[in-house]
């Protein structure tokens, strides 16, 4: 992190990040920051720095692991009452597809996706709510690499899972064709709302 002067609140802060910390240092020196991470904001403690520190300053944030942040839409969760995730808090997947030449590129839907986290562990369902153009369809839905494989009129009318997850961590959940005939090929899908359910 750049750090061009001191602030004035005596901090700084980084919201979003999920990956573990070990370490805030000033890059290139042994002059180690206290801080504090919890459920993704890092809050740097900067009263230790002095102007002459600042040249600007680079901050070494060092990591347990691959660096890995909150995305925008992600919502938080209780894990207790249902939490309907309505369409403006997907994170939409879009391709392109020709019909026999390039001068007809249209743009497709090829999957819906959503990010949450949940405050505690929990064994979950899902249900969703919208319009599937091809009941025959076979969609695949996948929540952090599990898949479960569903055909299209059974995808909105059953409870989808169970599924495990753990407290604080960041959840991808996605809809997609199980196997479209081309790559980017639409899934003609309308959703409304994904709902979490829990079953504990």
């Amino acid at each position: 992190m750049h750090l061009f002067d001191i602030p004035s609140i005596g901090k700084i802060t980084l919201n979003g990040l999920i990956s573990s910390v070990q370490d805030v240092c000033i890059d290139g020196t042994n002059n180690h920051l206290e801080w504090t991470h919890e459920n993704g904001l890092l809050e740097v403690n900067c009263n230790r720095l002095t102007s002459d520190d600042m040249a600007p300053t680079v901050l070494r944030v060092s990591l347990a692991e691959e660096l890995r942040i909150i995305p925008e839409q992600a919502v938080m969760w209780d894990g207790e009452k249902p939490l309907a995730v309505r369409s403006n808090c997907f994170d939409t997947g879009y391709g392109f597809s020709d019909e026999g030449c390039y001068t007809s590129l249209n743009q497709t839907v090829i999957r819906q996706t959503i990010y949450f986290i949940s405050k505690v562990d929990r064994e979950i369902t899902f249900n969703l709510q919208g319009e599937i153009q091809d009941q025959k369809e076979t969609f695949v839905i996948t929540l952090n690499g599990e898949e479960q494989l569903f055909i299209g009129e059974r995808l909105l009318q059953n409870e989808i899972g169970p599924f495990s997850i753990k407290a604080n961590e960041l959840n991808i959940f996605s809809v997609a064709l199980a196997e479209p005939s081309y790559k980017e090929k639409d899934i003609h899908m309308a959703l409304d709302v994904i709902e979490i359910n829990s079953r504990s």
